[in-house]
């Protein structure tokens, strides 16, 4: 299992959500991330004008994205976005996107936890993340935080209690 803690962080890191006037920094991060990261978060490759598209509607409907930036360029986000027809504040899908040369670092991990910080704040039942079944890190911080993990041959699903949160003495 690959080592989920928390490395120390780029001394010029800051994160928060992301604001309206973020957005072409979301898309600048989505065409920055290979063709290994487009296909793990979003299950397929994506081109120029779909990624611009994502990033121009990944704040509404109360959407919440989380961005890790490195000398104020994102290079790594964490959305929530409401499952199907229902709003984030009920069913809550998480997805994560760290461009390579930041991935193994504990990115991913640190802006789950503010994930789950969020959706506790919204009142979010549950949340949901889905990823291939080769995408041994994503299953492994979903396990971290006792998500009932169900597999199919084509993507693997893991969900949990918003509000459930590991210990500090067993994460």
């Amino acid at each position: 299992m690959a080592e989920l803690a928390l490395k120390i962080p780029h001394p010029a890191v800051e994160i928060h959500a992301l604001r309206r006037e973020e957005l072409e920094q979301l898309r600048d991060h989505l065409l920055r991330l290979d063709t290994e990261c487009r296909f793990e978060r979003f299950g397929h490759g994506l081109g120029k004008a779909a990624l611009a598209q994502y990033a121009a509607r990944s704040l509404d409907h109360g959407d919440l994205v989380i961005g890790y930036f490195v000398d104020g360029v994102l290079r790594g986000a964490g959305e929530l976005h409401g499952l199907g027809a229902q709003r984030v504040e009920e069913v809550a899908e998480a997805a994560f996107s760290v461009e390579k040369g930041w991935r193994g670092q504990g990115v991913g991990a640190l802006l789950f936890e503010r994930l789950l910080d969020a959706a506790q704040a919204l009142g979010s039942r549950e949340i949901v993340l889905t990823c291939h079944p080769h995408n041994r890190a994503m299953q492994a911080l979903a396990r971290k935080y006792a998500a009932q993990l169900s597999f199919d041959e084509d993507s693997v699903t893991g969900r949990l209690v918003a509000r459930r949160r590991p210990s500090r003495a067993t994460a």
